[in-house]
């Protein structure tokens, strides 16, 4: 949905101004520090200093907290000095399992081509100081630290989510792509729709009455989106990756960031077609974010199913970087009796944030003779993914998103 909303946050804990569904919970004036919840209700009061002697960040801790009497800068200072004007201002949400931002002196950018979450992820990568962060029963993440990020035309593969911490800036100009390709899941994806043929679920259902896996939606922790049902051991469409950015002073989105859901494959010989993977998360998160391009975690289309005579149905769509649904793949058809033919189920198509995801077709149940059971079914498409956008001092979004951010706020 496109729209225009501007987030003002007082310092004493007012309320945010906006135009879309705010369904977060959690901490209303509390610290969100130290990985836990989140505020709603507006920033902590006292976030900067105001004239208190040794004043420090919110707990847990920034980087460089100033010196004596330096504390968190925004643009007042403590009584022992002046607080620095480009320190870092936040505490990162996830805090406990990637840490907190740091200066590192690095500008870098514009990284193209593919980043892979395994194997790129070194200390001198195309994206600043990366390290793989372990996580027990989760993906572990890969995350990377910079002073200033630009990203043009980026695809993210590999198994871990991608986390991006930034001690000031970051712009994204081109596409930055974590979406599943068919059934590969993306970055950090973990979850499975556990009813055959059925779309995977997060932030909204997936078709042929696939449920949604629950989720916290501050998005921590922070884990990919969910994997398609299967059709006779064949596996389903992979669920859209995980990306986390966080910077100390400004998010700027131009063009294109997607998580989107893999199409799932066709049914095999006489099966029907997979689900379609749902769609990844996406968290955002800096004292100011502007958002004029697109945030999209869509679903991807299901399988058609297959035919007892011709083999496999087809693939499903990938999710498209766009508003528009990823089509479910044509169903296999065969022969009848004698001249007729029967027509197999074509896969549902992926939910975006104006339609929900679709159950895949039936296919034509018998032909004219013998009883026998030609075609089957396709695949459900899967569900929508999440994205989240956290702020302190204010978030221009006149961009496209798919589907609707839910909306918080950070500690100064």
């Amino acid at each position: 949905m496109r729209g225009v909303w501007t987030i003002a946050m007082l310092l004493a804990g007012a309320a945010l101004t906006n135009g879309c569904d705010d369904s977060s919970d959690g901490a209303t004036g509390g610290d969100a520090a130290e990985g836990g919840g989140e505020q709603t209700g507006g920033a902590q009061a006292g976030g900067a200093d105001t004239g208190g002697s040794g004043g420090a960040s919110a707990e847990g801790g920034g980087p460089d907290q100033g010196g004596q009497g330096g504390g968190s800068s925004t643009g007042g200072a403590g009584e022992g000095g002046a607080g620095g004007a480009g320190e870092a201002t936040i505490a990162p949400s996830n805090a406990a399992d990637f840490g907190l931002l740091q200066e590192t002196g690095l500008e870098v950018g514009p990284p193209n081509g593919t980043f892979d979450t395994l194997f790129d992820c070194t200390a001198s990568s195309v994206l600043g100081a990366c390290e793989i962060a372990p996580r027990t029963n989760l993906p572990d993440a890969c995350v990377c630290r910079s002073d200033r990020l630009t990203i043009g035309a980026l695809r993210v593969e590999g198994p871990h989510a991608l986390v991006l911490l930034v001690y000031e800036e970051v712009s994204i100009l081109g596409t930055l792509d974590l979406g599943a390709i068919g059934d590969e899941p993306g970055p950090g994806a973990a979850y499975t729709q556990s009813m055959e043929t059925a779309g995977g679920g997060l932030g909204s259902a997936g078709g042929n009455d696939g449920s949604s896996h629950a989720f916290d939606s501050s998005l921590e922790p922070l884990v990919g989106g969910v994997s398609g049902g299967s059709s006779c051991n064949a596996a389903g469409g992979g669920g859209g990756g995980a990306l986390q950015i966080s910077a100390g002073h400004t998010i700027t989105v131009t063009g294109v960031i997607s998580a989107g859901g893999g199409g799932g494959p066709g049914g095999p010989a006489n099966c029907a077609g997979t689900g379609g993977g749902s769609g990844g998360v996406i968290l955002l998160e800096a004292p100011e974010v502007s958002m004029t391009g697109m945030l999209l975690a869509n679903g991807g289309g299901g399988g058609g199913g297959g035919s007892l005579s011709y083999g496999g149905g087809y693939q499903g769509s990938d999710a498209l970087l766009s508003l528009d649904t990823a089509p479910g793949g044509q169903g296999q058809d065969d022969h009848g009796c004698f001249a007729e033919t029967t027509f197999g189920g074509y896969g549902g198509s992926g939910a975006v944030a104006a339609l929900d995801a679709a159950d895949g077709a039936a296919g034509d149940s018998t032909s004219a003779c013998f009883d026998t059971e030609w075609v089957r079914a396709g695949g459900g498409g899967g569900g929508l993914g999440a994205i989240r956008i956290n702020t302190s001092g204010g978030c221009v979004c006149a961009g496209d998103f798919s589907p609707e951010p839910s909306l918080g706020t950070i500690p100064l």
